[in-house]
């Protein structure tokens, strides 16, 4: 996850770099003359008032897993630039607020961390909690990157969110694909999210499938965050499949991957 993430964000400070050089979120560098006793740790350098990125991401509740990394993920490329002597002699200063994995927690995270003036904010991972964020972004008109996949984060009018990794749809036609001509089932069963992320994902890989005449001859759901998931899987074994494709998120995912051996499921 990490080295995936770095370049990725690497991309969002190179945005952080452009917006501080223009002055975004009404920062400018001030002479070294004009610096107030006992300023922050960035003006040890006399190189100005750090540079605010800021974080709304999952630290509590089941999406923490997930919400962690992408805290790290910033925190770790900041590093990176700040080892580096900063943006134009300026230190990065991430701020990180808990959106607690839910919608209500996600708007009072964003609203917070927007009190404080950053450049830019690196939003959550999940469609429902930037949903939840999107008047407030728009009305802020602070620019917001996200990892958040599904087609609608970006296509609801708010001109300010920024997306850096592939839709659901491209996603699905991606993996349907690979899984076509790379894994070439013939009898792929799926265990699939009952929300709308596991859903869209097995109608989008059950259409491409069956572009390629493949066909599941198991589908399986369960609900987000669930504990157990044996019941769904000793029925798919019953299919007999020889290929099981899992579209959930990581922490669900893992368990997945552990119960399946459990049950004995050798597809």
């Amino acid at each position: 996850m990490r080295k995936r993430l770095i370049p990725v964000l690497t991309i969002f400070l190179i945005a952080t770099m452009f917006l501080s050089g223009c002055g975004g979120g009404g920062q400018q560098t001030k002479p070294q003359a004009q610096q107030p006793a006992g300023q922050q740790p960035a003006a040890q350098t006399g190189s100005g008032e750090p540079i605010k990125v800021a974080v709304v991401t999952s630290l509590t509740g089941p999406l923490a897993a997930t919400g962690k990394q992408v805290a790290a993920g910033v925190q770790a490329a900041a590093k990176e630039w700040n080892d580096k002597g900063g943006i134009k002699g300026r230190k990065i200063e991430v701020i990180v607020e808990d959106d607690q994995s839910n919608p209500n927690g996600a708007l009072a995270a964003y609203n917070k961390v927007l009190a404080m003036k950053p450049v830019a904010v690196w939003g959550p991972t999940f469609t429902p909690l930037m949903m939840a964020m999107g008047q407030a972004i728009k009305a802020g008109k602070i620019p917001t990157f996200t990892s958040a996949t599904a087609p609608i984060t970006t296509k609801s009018g708010f001109e300010y969110v920024f997306r850096v990794r592939t839709n659901d749809d491209e996603a699905g036609v991606i993996l349907g694909e690979y899984v076509a001509k790379e894994i070439k089932p013939k009898r792929p069963a799926m265990l699939y999210a009952n929300n709308d992320y596991g859903k869209d994902g097995f109608k989008i890989l059950t259409r491409e499938l069956e572009k390629a005449g493949i066909k599941f001859v198991a589908a399986e759901q369960f609900n987000q965050g669930d504990k157990d998931v044996s019941a769904q899987l000793l029925k798919i074994k019953q299919a007999n499949p020889d290929f099981l494709l899992s579209y959930a998120i990581p922490t669900d995912a893992g368990l997945i991957s552990a119960q399946t051996g459990q049950t004995g499921l050798t597809a």
